[in-house]
């Protein structure tokens, strides 16, 4: 009897053997009596390879567990095949073979086992075989587990790849209602570099590495109407779509809105508000009348120290804007210690020049559907430039 019909027949006892060519010679397949659950289980071709080491004689049997391709990484397919249980007799073998294009793996696995000749008794090889079965039982299953995690792996990076797509463009959107305001220049490079240093920190904390600590939170400095408000409207979009903010509205408020009028009712009015804009931005506008000077008295100072220990209580959804004069900002950041600590950045919205408030006046007529007589255009450039810039004049809204 052949050492190839000795294997067989050892493998007749647990399953089906079929002789590919003539009985007794190889290839040959398997199907054993207990194949396992698992989806498209093919039966496995054994091979049965006799070889000599040191004048002693050695056989190898090895059972096909199953192919492998498609993205699946060798790395991580290695270090599955060290983590199937092992019962003493055989392992899982990782078999690569040539790539056929970057980043697709190919090759197969099998079930192998190595013994002495000497040894191959009957009942040894017949036990041998067993387990040897059992651990294909084994990994044929295992091997269907790894596929079913791996595909829902590559499903949930491809879904979240294609939802940072979309918020790509979404982005993209609300950067582009930003690039087309008049004029604002160092208003818009100071809006993209903030927007990029979240981008960053938010990447830097998505693959666990120390990320920098920047404050969303945002003063506007600049006289009326140079569009302070519009830009908040604009950034609380971005935030949104950054995922720094879960809706990205604007609760615009003064300091009428947040101080009352007797003692005790400053704080819940406040809070009250700050939770209407909570998943999105609070917008107030001069600031600095919730810190008047020469008044020892107000209750400015409690809607202050409210909205403070709010803003730290919902650091991760809530964005506070301040507004108002320049030099008048200053004042309202010192009026409490742990205020000017909140705000990382300040951002000076400059006077609309002459030309500028020409073109803003050219959209508000396109958008309203007029247009100019002939001539007309002239003389409304003309009445721009006659406009008296002193401390009342309020750029756009003239």
């Amino acid at each position: 009897m052949t050492l190839t019909t000795a294997v067989a027949e050892a493998l007749e006892e647990v399953g089906e053997v079929t002789w590919s060519g003539r009985p007794g010679t190889q290839p040959l397949t398997f199907r054993p009596n207990n194949t396992p659950t698992a989806a498209r289980v093919r039966e496995p071709r054994v091979s049965i390879v006799t070889y000599e080491r040191n004048g002693v004689g050695f056989v190898s049997l090895s059972m096909t567990v199953g192919a492998f391709r498609n993205n699946l990484d060798l790395i991580e397919v290695r270090k599955w095949a060290s983590s199937v249980p092992q019962r003493g007799i055989g392992r899982v073998h990782v078999h690569e073979m040539r790539r056929r294009a970057p980043g697709i793996e190919e090759g197969w696995l099998s079930v192998d086992h190595t013994i002495a000749v000497e040894t191959l008794a009957p009942a040894a090889l017949r036990e041998t075989v067993a387990q040897l079965v059992i651990l294909w039982g084994q990994a044929v299953a295992a091997l269907a587990r790894f596929r079913a995690e791996h595909r829902a792996l590559v499903n949930e990076r491809n879904r979240q790849l294609r939802a940072d797509i979309e918020k790509t463009e979404v982005l993209k959107a609300s950067s582009a209602a930003l690039d087309r305001l008049v004029g604002l220049a160092p208003v818009k490079v100071s809006v993209k570099r903030l927007v990029a240093m979240q981008e960053i920190a938010g990447m830097r904390e998505g693959l666990g590495m120390k990320a920098p600590t920047v404050s969303p939170n945002l003063v506007f400095t600049g006289n009326p109407g140079t569009g302070k408000t519009t830009v908040a409207r604009l950034i609380a979009s971005i935030y949104r779509d950054c995922g720094i903010l879960s809706k990205g509205h604007v609760v615009e408020v003064g300091r009428a809105q947040l101080v009352a009028e007797y003692v005790g009712q400053t704080a819940p009015r406040t809070r009250r508000v700050c939770e209407s804009a909570l998943g999105g931005v609070l917008f107030i506008d001069e600031a600095y009348a919730l810190a008047p000077t020469g008044s020892t008295v107000d209750f400015g100072r409690e809607a202050i120290e409210t909205l403070l220990t709010f803003m730290e209580d919902h650091r991760d959804d809530f964005v506070v804007i301040v507004a108002g004069y320049p030099d008048l900002m200053s004042r309202f950041l010192d009026s409490n210690p742990g205020l000017a600590s909140r705000f990382d950045e300040t951002i000076g919205f400059p006077d609309y020049s002459d030309i500028e408030l020409m073109e803003i006046m050219d959209l508000l007529l396109a958008e309203n559907e007029y247009s100019y007589a002939p001539a007309a255009r002239h003389r409304m450039f003309n009445a721009i430039k006659s406009l008296e810039r002193n401390e009342k004049f309020g750029n756009a809204r003239e």
